[in-house]
């Protein structure tokens, strides 16, 4: 697509971690991530819109992946297909694809706006995810935390490895 088809949000996303602006404290954290990748957790980014969290989810998926980001990253609107149906056949075969490269640490999973899933499709998602914890990681975007039921001690509690990381508003 030509890029005057292209929307301005795409266009100009950013495409490294070093361009991301306003949320100083969060690329700390990040950067910190990125030192020792293989022990990299799972990832919650929660905030309201706009503020960056899917720009930081595929900045990181670039800088982990490199040149191979496009094949070993799936990103999902968990919004447009948010059932169980979109977790077991989306998710899980592209998590138990088979093919590692040897370049590439883990596979990334990128659902945007997770928190608007189906308490069936969170319960299936759990399940993979512990599933395929050595050869996977997982970043959930939400805007509303409250409606994630991964995040509750009592429910995700072997996926301790979930990192919370909540976005400042841009507008403070």
């Amino acid at each position: 697509m030509p890029s005057s088809n292209v929307m301005w949000v795409e266009k100009y996303r950013p495409q490294k971690i070093s361009e991301l602006v306003n949320q100083k404290e969060i690329l700390g954290s990040i950067n910190s991530m990125l030192k020792n990748q293989s022990e990299m957790p799972h990832l919650l980014f929660s905030g309201s819109a706009g503020v960056g969290k899917t720009s930081a989810a595929l900045c990181l998926s670039k800088e982990i992946l490199g040149e191979h980001s496009k094949d070993y990253t799936l990103e999902l609107n968990a919004s447009d297909e948010r059932g169980i149906n979109m977790v077991r056949e989306r998710v899980k075969k592209f998590s138990r694809f088979a093919g590692l490269d040897t370049e590439i640490p883990f596979k990334i999973i990128i659902l945007d706006e997770a928190d608007e899933m189906t308490t069936d499709a969170q319960t299936a998602l759990r399940r993979i995810i512990e599933d395929t914890a050595k050869i996977c990681r997982f970043i959930l975007i939400a805007n509303n935390l409250s409606k994630i039921s991964l995040s509750t001690p009592n429910s995700f509690a072997i996926i301790a490895t979930l990192i919370h990381i909540p976005f400042l508003s841009c507008l403070q």
